[in-house]
């Protein structure tokens, strides 16, 4: 993930289920890497320590609020990678919140469901879907 990130010459991206040994192994990286990594994690106790220099939100609602707030946030970083362990709806649903050309690796079905993603985003904001 990390090399996708290097790769891609980006400051900042998006990850979900940040509290699993993966996304804390993922938040040490990127603080090494001097990469931002935006956090979306329901328990935020776990990854008290871990603050540092690295970007933390956490926002526990899928609200238009959460929607909101992310584009914003998204795009005033310009993020354009997403790894996304949740799928489902929330894949889609936050797809077409992000900038342009991004491209959602999805690593994970937390959700127990398909991920769902709309036409529009991949044709119109010419976006991405890839497993990893």
């Amino acid at each position: 993930m990390l090399e996708i990130a290097k790769e891609a010459k980006v400051k900042a991206i998006v990850n979900s289920a940040a509290a699993s040994a993966l996304g804390r192994m993922m938040v040490r990286y990127f603080k090494i890497m001097v990469l931002k990594l935006l956090i979306l994690q329901e328990n935020k106790n776990k990854l008290k320590y871990l603050y540092m220099k690295v970007l933390l939100q956490f926002l526990i609602k899928q609200t238009k609020i959460f929607y909101l707030l992310w584009k914003k946030i998204t795009s005033e970083f310009n993020v354009t990678i997403f790894f996304d362990a949740i799928a489902g709806s929330f894949t889609g649903q936050f797809l077409s919140r992000i900038p342009n050309t991004s491209i959602a690796y999805v690593y994970g079905l937390l959700s127990g469901s398909d991920a769902s993603i709309s036409p529009r985003d991949l044709i119109f904001k010419n976006q991405t879907v890839k497993g990893f």
